[in-house]
């Protein structure tokens, strides 16, 4: 009896985990373009100068 009244109780969870899915695949997707932005313009090359220009005052 226990166990039939578990099944009503507990929500049908597909939805929500193909939800959180879809939720991680975009935060993926926005951290890959983002890098994808940092990494292969000026800012990354900006960036390398300024530690280059530390090291050599140093």
């Amino acid at each position: 009896m226990a166990f039939e009244n578990i099944e009503q109780l507990m929500p049908d969870t597909t939805e929500t985990r193909l939800a959180f899915e879809e939720a991680q695949r975009t935060v993926a997707d926005c951290a890959d373009a983002a890098w994808r932005d940092i990494s292969s313009g000026d800012v990354l090359t900006a960036s390398i100068s300024t530690v280059q220009e530390a090291a050599d005052d140093a």
